[in-house]
């Protein structure tokens, strides 16, 4: 079996991207981390067209992988730029499977989401699969392959990679073309693609991955929410988004949602007077609520904006 092919020079990665300009489609995936930070590191680059499937390592580039700082960042070295454009080129279909995260860290580290997309978990239910069925699930139904799992425990940040890493990460890509071409003819075949394609441009959309700091209160079950502390649990959101954007913690890490509901419930007034002993931040933390309680002493009420039932996708609306 020959060994997976991995790029990590400029020269291959450019003669690899002129080369997928004359595909009618690639398909891309991305190994990344998060765990324990707000921002995905980007780790690894999966691409394969109808004639090849590479690995692409961007830490090889010079990019250690992370945004930073609030919004979207241009944190890619220019070696990478190939890549970028590839996936800028709007009449280059990109295939990904429940693609929203890859899609997110692309918008991250260039400031653009790849256009247009096929998400093949989308596709797949307007084809009479189920509801967010899983990459390894179509590939048994369509390829009649059975993925191994033995490489989920890597660490992909660590160098050098594995060839069985590679081989596994790849996978990931050289079935996704199998399936995007059953799924495109079965879409056809019942006369379905109008179904998707108001929720693919979703996919598509800037707007998705921004991460305003001001709506970030609609991350909280809307139950947790009244009309008695709405303004400030808004604010406060707010406040610890912007400290999670700007230190790369998950929100938990910053402020627990159950800490924070605590808080609202709460006159900011009497919590810069006494902070509750046994909520734990960290010095600088809670020096940093603090002057935003103060700041929200005269905060006006607001109400909180209406329940809406979740908008269904388009083919669901069909469906029901």
């Amino acid at each position: 079996m020959p060994l997976p092919e991995l790029i990590d020079s400029p020269a291959a990665l450019a003669d690899f991207c002129a080369e997928a300009r004359h595909s009618p489609y690639i398909a891309f995936d991305t190994e990344y981390l998060q765990d324990k930070h707000y921002y995905s590191r980007l780790c690894l680059i999966q691409v394969a067209t109808d004639e090849r499937a590479v690995a692409i390592d961007p830490l090889a580039f010079g990019v250690d992988g992370w945004p930073k700082g609030n919004g979207p960042i241009a944190g890619s070295a220019p070696e990478l730029d190939p890549f970028w454009e590839l996936l800028a080129d709007e009449g280059l279909q990109k295939v990904l499977h429940a693609g929203s995260n890859d899609l997110e860290i692309c918008y991250r580290l260039t400031g653009r989401v790849p256009a247009p997309v096929f998400d093949t978990q989308v596709a797949a239910m307007a084809c009479g699969y189920s509801e967010q069925i899983s990459y390894q699930r179509l590939v048994e139904g369509v390829c009649r392959k059975r993925l191994a799992k033995s490489s989920r425990l890597y660490h992909w940040d660590k160098r050098p990679l594995d060839p069985r890493q590679l081989s596994y990460a790849l996978d990931d890509v050289i079935y996704l073309r199998d399936i995007y071409r059953h799924l495109i003819a079965e879409l056809d075949r019942r006369n379905r693609r109008s179904w998707v394609e108001e929720e693919l441009a979703r996919l598509a959309d800037a707007r998705q991955y921004a991460r305003a700091p001001e709506d970030a209160w609609k991350t909280l079950r809307s139950r947790d929410v009244d009309e008695g502390n709405f303004s400030l649990v808004k604010a406060l959101c707010a406040w610890r988004e912007n400290q999670a954007q700007r230190r790369n913690l998950p929100r938990r890490y910053v402020l627990a949602d159950i800490d924070l509901l605590r808080i609202a419930s709460r006159k900011p007034q009497q919590l810069v007077a006494n902070f509750p002993a046994d909520i734990n931040l960290g010095k600088q933390l809670k020096a940093d609520l603090l002057d935003c309680l103060k700041q929200l002493a005269d905060l006006p009420p607001e109400a909180p904006p209406p329940l809406e039932p979740p908008e269904l996708p388009p083919h669901s609306q069909v469906l029901l």
